[in-house]
């Protein structure tokens, strides 16, 4: 099974389904994560890390802020 954590998308699209068939065969069931939604389309890349630092430590994605969450440098 793949679980496919996204902060934008609620469902995963063709194109993704290909790629994810591709690399772990035909029959792989994917589902969707629970994942916090951001706004907009910057923060992408820090909602990535908190999300994955979450899954890294066993502990579901939680609710991150955005506002807390600068990425700018």
């Amino acid at each position: 099974m793949v679980r496919v954590y996204d902060s934008i998308y609620s469902n995963v699209d063709q194109a993704t389904m290909n790629i994810l068939a591709n690399l772990f065969g035909d029959n792989c069931n994917v589902e969707m994560g629970e994942s916090p939604k951001q706004q907009g389309r910057a923060d992408c890349g820090v909602f990535a890390i908190a999300t994955a630092t979450s899954l890294a430590h066993d502990k579901t994605p939680g609710r991150f802020r955005q506002e807390a969450m600068d990425s700018t440098c």
